[in-house]
């Protein structure tokens, strides 16, 4: 299993116009109904300060590149730049892939409650 992480800063700390655009696009829904993610997540720092951090759990590196590479994600990147804080590196997102060596989960337990961004 590989884990993704995404760090993305909001322009000006507009972390809800970055959310809304997740939800409305339905970024996380499509990764999630793409052949080799378990699921994905957008969170956002509760101090309101710092990335957004966008998760997924993939079966392989080579499931996450297709889906990297797939031309509807690529596309709906495009409507993220407006939204997102310019880097000095001229990247405007930063990610990092792990593998997952340990997992844990609870039995019959729920993933949580719901926030709004």
């Amino acid at each position: 299993m590989i884990r993704t992480l995404l760090y993305l800063d909001p322009r000006k700390g507009d972390y809800s116009s970055l959310v809304d655009h997740f939800r409305t696009v339905g970024i996380l829904e499509r990764a999630a109904r793409h052949s080799g993610c378990h699921g994905s997540e957008i969170q956002v720092p509760i101090a309101r300060q710092g990335p957004a951090l966008v998760t997924a759990l993939w079966t392989s590196p080579a499931a996450y590149d297709t889906w990297r590479n797939d031309p509807w994600r690529i596309g709906s990147s495009a409507g993220l730049d407006a939204l997102l804080e310019p880097r000095a590196d001229t990247e405007r997102v930063g990610g990092t892939l792990y593998r997952v060596v340990h997992s844990v989960t609870r039995a019959g337990g729920d993933a949580g409650s719901r926030e709004d961004g």
